[in-house]
C-alpha cells in the first residue's frame, strides 16, 4: 500500500534479534580497557544491519543483492551504527544507573536507622552516649578534628578582623584632623569588619573585646560627625551607642571619659536646637547608668550644658558669653557649638533690648518717624518696623508711628514719666552697643 520505500529509515529499531544479540554480546564489558569499546562496535555494527534488513525486503532485494549491498555499506554500518548505539544507550543506562543509587541509598538508609537505633537503646558504638548522658549531643570523635580544624579557622579570621579594626581604631584617634570623607570611609570599613563579626550590636553571644571596638568605632564617628558640622550623622551615631552604654560594667567596663563626652555634645546639640524637654530627659537617664553619671554637673563634659542651660533660663547672659570662649569650652568639639550659641543668645539679648525700647518709646514719645523707629530698634527694614508696630498696636499713618498711650501724658506726673522714660532708653540704648561691641 505505501510503496517501495525512497530512503534507508530504520522502521523497527529494536528487534528481538538485536535483544539477543546485545544480551550474547555483554560479556565483552568484562574484559579490561577495551571491552566496553568492542561491545559497542560490534554491536552498533549489527544494529544497521538488521535496521535495514526491513527495507532490503521492501526494496525486493535478493540474498544475493542484499549481501551486496550490506559489503557496500560496511563502514558506514560500523561508523552510524556504533553512534547509534551509544545514543541508544544512553537513556537505558541512566535509568539503570538512577534506579541502581535510588535502591542503594534506601538500604543504606534503611541499614543507618537500624544501627542508630541499636545503639540508641544499648548506649553502645563508636562516638553514641546513652540518652541519659548529658553528653549525648557531643560530636563522636570521628569528626573532632574537623571541628578543631574549622573552630581554628575561624578564630584565625576573628584575630585578623580584630587586628585590623584596631589599626582603623588607632588612625581615627591619631588622626582626628581628617576630612570627613576621609573618617567616612574608614568608619565604612570597620562597619564591615564588625558585621562580618556579628559584632554591630551587643548581644550575648559576642565577646567583651569586641565590644570595646564596636563601641569606640561608633564614638569616634559620633566625635568625626560633630567636627563636620553634621548633626544628623552624630545623632544617628549616639542612637547606635545606647545599647552599648546601657550594658551592665560586669558585660562591658564603661570608659566614663569618652561617654560622658560624646554625652555632654549630645545635650549640647539638644540645647542649641532648643529641644529642652530632651535635654531634661537626657539628664535624668543619666543618674541610671551603670558605672558613673550621678555627679553630672561636677563631670567636665556634662556640667559644662548643665550650667549654660541653667544661664541661659537665669538670662546670665555675660556667663554663657565668658563659658563660650575657646579657653573654658572642655574640648575643641564643644567650640563647633559656641556659634549656634552666640547667635541664639543674641537673638534673645536684642529682642530683650528691643522690647525695653519700644516700651521707653511709647512713654516718652507721642510719635516717631519710621525711619527713625528702624534705627531705634535695630530693624532691618521699615517692612520690618510695620510688622513691629502692629504686634505692639501702635498705629501706623503718613509715615509716622503713634503710640497710643501719648495722649494720656498731659500731667506732671506724665512729665516725670517721660523723664524717667527717656533715662531708661538711654541705658537700654548704651547697653546695646556694649552688645554690639562684645558681638
Amino acid at each position: 500500500m505505501l510503496g517501495k520505500p525512497t530512503s534507508p529509515a530504520c522502521f523497527n529499531p529494536w528487534s528481538t534479534i538485536q535483544i539477543v544479540e546485545l544480551v550474547f554480546f555483554l560479556p565483552l564489558n568484562l574484559i579490561p580497557y577495551v571491552g566496553t569499546l568492542a561491545f559497542i562496535v560490534i554491536t552498533g555494527t549489527r544494529l544497521g544491519k538488521l535496521s535495514h534488513h526491513r527495507w532490503f525486503q521492501l526494496r525486493g532485494l535478493s540474498k544475493a543483492a542484499q549481501a551486496t549491498e550490506i559489503k557496500r555499506l560496511e563502514w558506514e554500518y560500523v561508523f552510524f551504527g556504533t553512534v547509534a548505539m551509544i545514543l541508544e544507550l544512553i537513556p537505558v543506562l541512566s535509568f539503570f544507573f538512577l534506579l541502581t543509587t535510588a535502591a542503594g541509598s534506601a538500604m543504606w538508609a534503611a541499614d543507618m536507622e537500624k544501627s542508630r537505633r541499636r545503639d540508641s537503646e544499648t548506649g553502645t558504638g563508636p562516638g553514641t552516649f546513652p540518652r541519659s548522658h548529658p553528653s549525648h549531643c557531643i560530636p563522636i570523635p570521628e569528626f573532632q578534628p574537623l571541628l578543631r580544624l574549622i573552630s581554628h579557622g575561624y578564630d584565625l579570621v576573628a584575630t585578623m578582623a580584630d587586628r585590623s579594626l584596631s589599626q582603623i581604631l588607632a588612625q581615627l584617634k591619631q588622626s582626628p584632623q581628617l576630612s570627613y570623607p576621609e573618617a567616612s570611609t574608614l568608619l565604612s570599613k570597620a562597619k564591615l569588619i564588625l558585621l562580618s563579626l556579628n559584632a554591630l550590636t551587643p548581644n550575648i553571644s559576642t565577646p567583651s573585646n569586641l565590644l570595646v571596638l564596636a563601641r569606640e568605632t561608633y564614638e569616634q564617628g559620633a566625635l568625626f560627625s560633630i567636627r563636620a558640622k553634621n548633626a544628623d550623622a552624630f545623632t544617628r551615631y549616639v542612637q547606635q551607642l545606647q545599647p552599648f552604654y546601657e550594658l551592665p560594667s560586669a558585660t562591658l567596663p564603661p570608659n566614663l571619659p569618652e561617654r560622658n563626652r560624646v554625652t555632654g555634645l549630645s545635650l549640647l546639640l539638644l540645647l542649641t536646637q532648643g529641644r529642652y524637654a530632651e535635654f531634661h530627659s537626657e539628664l535624668e537617664s543619666l543618674a541610671n547608668r551603670d558605672g558613673g553619671g550621678t555627679d553630672v554637673e561636677g563631670d567636665r563634659y556634662l556640667g559644662y550644658p548643665v550650667r549654660l542651660e541653667r544661664w541661659l533660663m537665669e538670662g546670665s547672659y555675660d556667663r554663657v558669653w565668658k563659658a563660650m570662649k575657646s579657653s573654658e569650652v572642655p574640648c575643641d568639639e564643644y567650640s563647633v557649638f559656641s556659634e549656634l550659641l552666640t547667635r541664639g543668645i543674641e537673638k534673645i539679648l536684642k529682642n530683650q533690648i528691643r522690647s525695653e525700647i519700644a516700651s521707653s518709646s511709647e512713654r516718652a514719645y507721642p510719635s516717631l518717624p519710621i525711619s527713625s523707629t528702624k534705627s531705634l530698634l535695630f530693624l532691618n527694614s521699615e517692612g520690618d518696623v510695620i510688622q513691629f508696630a502692629k504686634h505692639r498696636g501702635w498705629a501706623v499713618k503718613e509715615g509716622h508711628i503713634y503710640f497710643p498711650n501719648a495722649a494720656a501724658d498731659g500731667s506732671e506726673d506724665g512729665v516725670n514719666a517721660k523723664d524717667m522714660s527717656q533715662m531708661i532708653m538711654e541705658n537700654t540704648l548704651g547697653y546695646a552697643r556694649e552688645l554690639e561691641t562684645i558681638v
